[in-house]
């Protein structure tokens, strides 16, 4: 063969070579990333575990709320255009309130560290879980164990009818959910290891990674805003969870003019209530118990109490109110430690 042959031999065997190698390399990237995306689904299905036997009762089935709030929300959720440091303090948030519980609410701390029950690689997969919005895999989670029950009732069925006694209930999907009367068999987290403030708990509530712009943003909440004060004359509308999972809107100055039409609605799943005080304390310093609520015999004077109110519900009253500064706040335990509160001056 001679020198010629011999090189052209070589380069090709040098191009086979480089499209084995350059082959083998893209599929081992290929396979990496496969082998990412099956390690994070098989966390987040552990997260749904976790989520399903520790946390559904208070938050809902799938996130959106019960005696605790919704965690199914878009300031908890990240996305792949989400910049780095913005979603460390988003996991940095929420890995630490579930370490540490929230100090005056019925969230205890989790850490095995603190004394709770579950270890940091578990908390882990529940703040992936609530970060990914992965809430199909707690409903399948829910179900699953749900047939699981239905199947052993269907056995107690069975022995009842076989003995002639009497018939268990059967069972549904909602009773994994606490009540609000059940609520008051819960403790009041009071030793809470670290506990954020309003400031970085309100930047967080404030995210909107899916918002088309911020500008849009502004706008509604101007809109929003606006709406609150463009109640009929003689009407005080105020609106639970409208803005944010713990906020009150309604205006800040009211003229009442006599008799005035008083008109709450609650925008969240979770269940809210209103209490109209008349106090000389600053709306931020009201005393409370150690149930979490306002101490209101210590506080000033109820005016008004409304009913607990589901998502939706609405409940209306006639008020006869001095000129002065009034208190409006949840009276939920806890609540009103979340900042649901707001001062209100009548003219």
């Amino acid at each position: 063969m001679n020198t010629s042959k011999q090189v052209n031999a070589m380069i090709g065997l040098l191009f086979i070579a480089f499209l084995f190698f350059g082959g083998y390399i893209a599929r081992e990237q290929l396979r990496a990333e496969e082998a990412s995306i099956h390690q994070n689904e098989e966390l987040v299905h552990r997260g749904a575990e976790l989520f399903h036997n520790n946390c559904v009762s208070c938050h809902g089935l799938v996130g959106e709320g019960n005696i605790g709030p919704a965690l199914n929300s878009d300031f908890f959720r990240t996305t792949d255009s989400t910049p780095d440091g913005e979603a460390r303090e988003v996991y940095t948030y929420l890995f630490n309130t579930l370490s540490c519980g929230r100090s005056g609410a019925y969230m205890p701390l989790w850490s095995e560290r603190f004394g709770g029950s579950m270890s940091e690689t578990q908390i882990d997969y529940l703040v992936k879980l609530i970060m990914q919005g992965r809430w199909d895999l707690v409903e399948h989670a829910n179900e699953e164990h749900f047939e699981h029950r239905l199947d052993s009732w269907e056995i107690q069925k069975a022995d009842a009818e076989r003995r002639a006694s009497t018939i268990p209930d059967r069972p549904e999907l909602t009773d994994y959910l606490t009540s609000l009367e059940d609520s008051a068999n819960l403790a009041i987290t009071a030793d809470n290891c670290g506990q954020y403030s309003m400031d970085t708990r309100s930047k967080i509530y404030a995210r909107t990674p899916f918002s088309a712009d911020a500008a849009s943003v502004e706008a509604s909440q101007s809109t929003a805003e606006s709406a609150a004060t463009e109640a009929p004359p003689g009407v005080l509308a105020v609106e639970l969870a409208k803005d944010g999972p713990y906020a009150i809107t309604a205006p800040d100055t009211f003229s009442a003019d006599g008799e005035i039409s008083l008109q709450v609605k609650n925008n969240a799943a979770l269940i809210h209530n209103l209490r109209l005080l008349r106090t000389d304390i600053s709306a931020d310093s009201l005393p409370t118990n150690d149930q979490g609520m306002v101490d209101v015999e210590s506080a000033g004077e109820v005016l008004f109490a409304s009913d607990d109110l589901q998502n939706g519900g609405e409940e209306e009253t006639n008020l006869s109110l001095d000129a002065g500064t009034y208190v409006l706040f949840c009276d939920i335990p806890g609540h009103y430690q979340l900042r649901m509160y707001k001062a209100i001056t009548i003219e």
